[in-house]
C-alpha cells in the first residue's frame, strides 16, 4: 500500500487551495491514472513512492501520453505535498529532468545575455520545450545525434504542419537561436540548422489588424457582472484595453502607485522596450478603477493594482490570468471563439484613433512603439470597408451598342 491517503483526500486538498472545477478535474485525472498504474505495474515491488513518481514523470517513458506533461507534473506536484502532509516518506532530492534544466539554462541565457523581455522569453521557452520533448533522444547531450536540419524538417512538417507561415517562421527562428545557443556554448551542432528556411516570405505589414466594431466593444462592456467583485475587476480590467490600447503584460504590471490622480496621468512601464510612458487617465476608466479599489479588491500588501480573488488571493494576476478572463467575457458576449488573445483591443484603439484623425505619431506614442513603421499597419483599410470607394464601371447603354 502506496498511499496513506485517498482521492477524496486529493480533491478536498485542490478545493482547500481554491482551484477551479477544470483544473480539479484534470489533476484528479492525472493521479488517478498514475495511481492505476502503480497498481498494475509495481503491486509487488519495494519501490518507494518518490521513486515511482520520478519514473512516472521520467520524459522518455510517455508513461501518460493523454495529458500534458505540464499538467502532470504540477498534479503529482500538489500529490507530493499531500503525501508530506500526511506523514509520508519522501526522500529530500528529486531526479532532475534534464529538458527543463536546458530549457531553464537558455531561458537565463535569453533574459541576461541577450536581454530578451520577459514574454519573448516565456515564447521562446514553451516552443523550444516542445521541440525538445518530441525529438529529444536521451541523454540530452551530446545534440548533435539527435538535433539536425532533418530533425527539425520532419518535425516541421509533422508536429508543425497545422501552423500558418508566420508561426512557422517564428518558430523556426526559436530553434535557430537555440542553435546559436548551442554553438555559444561551445558545443558542436550540425551546420545546416543555420541554413534553414524561413518558410515561405512572409512581410510583416502584409495583413490588416484584426479589430472589433463599435457594436462588438458595446457587447463585450455589457459582459461584465458589476455586482460581483471579479466582474467589477475584469470591467476595470478590460478599459485599460479598451481606452488605453495596452499590451496586456503592461496591464499586468500596473501598480497602485503607478496612479497620479491629481494630475490625471498613468505611468505604463513596457516590457518589451524598457521604456516608460504616461498617459492621461480617461473619465470612465479612473472611476471603473476607483469603484475596484473601493468595493472589490481584496485587503493585501501587494501593491500590483490586479490581483486574485481565488487561489492566492491577494496575489498578483499574471497575462496569463488577463488573458483568460478576457477570453470568458468575449464568450459571454457571443463574440468569435476564434477570438481569445487581448492585442484585438489594442488594435482596435489604434484603428479608432486613427480613422478619428489622429497624427501617427501620437498614435505611436499612446502605443508605445519605438518606430513609428510599427504604427503603419493601422493605415491599412479592409477590403469591404474599400468598397464605399471604388466608383462604378462605366457602361455603355444597349440602344448605342452597335448590331
Amino acid at each position: 500500500m502506496y498511499w496513506t491517503f485517498t482521492e477524496v483526500d486529493y480533491e478536498q486538498y485542490l478545493r482547500d487551495h481554491e482551484y477551479r472545477p477544470g483544473t480539479i478535474q484534470a489533476y484528479m485525472a492525472s493521479v488517478r491514472h498514475f495511481r492505476h498504474w502503480v497498481e498494475v505495474t509495481h503491486g509487488q515491488s519495494e519501490s518507494t513512492w518518490m521513486a515511482l513518481t520520478a519514473a512516472y514523470l521520467d520524459p522518455g517513458a510517455a508513461i501518460d501520453g493523454r495529458h500534458a506533461f505540464k499538467v502532470v507534473r504540477a498534479a503529482l506536484h500538489h500529490h507530493t505535498a499531500l503525501a508530506q502532509l500526511y506523514g509520508q516518506p519522501c526522500p529530500a532530492e528529486v531526479p532532475v529532468d534534464p529538458i527543463s534544466q536546458e530549457v531553464d539554462q537558455y531561458s537565463e541565457h535569453l533574459e541576461r545575455v541577450a536581454g530578451f523581455s520577459s514574454a519573448t522569453v516565456t515564447a521562446h521557452r514553451r516552443v523550444l520545450e516542445q521541440f525538445l520533448r518530441t525529438v529529444v533522444q536521451p541523454p540530452l547531450a551530446p545534440q548533435i545525434a539527435w538535433f539536425t536540419a532533418k530533425t527539425v524538417v520532419t518535425f516541421l512538417t509533422t508536429a508543425w504542419r497545422h501552423l500558418k507561415p508566420g508561426s512557422k517562421k517564428r518558430y523556426i527562428g526559436v530553434i535557430r537561436g537555440y542553435t546559436r545557443y548551442l554553438i555559444f556554448q561551445g558545443i558542436a551542432v550540425d551546420p545546416g540548422l543555420l541554413q534553414l528556411p524561413l518558410t515561405a516570405p512572409v512581410w510583416k505589414l502584409d495583413a490588416v489588424p484584426r479589430r472589433f466594431s463599435a457594436e462588438d466593444l458595446e457587447c463585450l462592456l455589457r459582459a461584465f457582472d458589476d455586482t460581483t467583485p471579479a466582474g467589477i475587476r475584469d470591467y476595470a480590467m478590460v478599459l485599460c484595453f479598451i481606452d488605453l490600447g495596452l499590451r496586456v503584460s503592461e496591464v499586468a504590471d500596473l501598480t497602485l502607485d503607478d496612479w497620479d490622480w491629481h494630475h490625471g496621468v498613468v505611468r505604463i512601464r513596457t516590457r518589451k522596450t524598457g521604456q516608460e510612458r504616461l498617459l492621461p487617465v480617461p473619465v470612465r476608466l479612473g472611476e471603473a478603477v476607483v469603484r475596484y479599489l473601493v468595493k472589490s479588491r481584496p485587503k493585501t500588501g501587494e501593491r500590483t493594482l490586479f490581483v486574485r480573488f481565488a487561489h492566492m488571493c491577494g496575489e498578483s494576476m499574471g497575462p496569463g490570468l488577463i488573458r483568460g478572463a478576457m477570453c470568458r467575457a468575449y464568450a459571454r458576449a457571443g463574440i468569435a471563439p476564434q477570438v481569445t488573445g487581448t492585442h484585438i483591443l489594442r488594435h482596435t484603439k489604434a484603428a479608432n484613433l486613427y480613422n478619428a484623425g489622429a497624427d501617427l505619431k501620437v498614435i505611436a506614442d499612446i502605443l508605445g512603439h519605438t518606430s513609428i513603421d510599427t504604427t503603419v499597419i493601422y493605415t491599412k483599410v479592409p477590403g469591404p470597408a474599400l468598397a464605399a470607394a471604388c466608383g462604378r464601371w462605366p457602361t455603355v447603354p444597349e440602344s448605342t451598342v452597335l448590331s
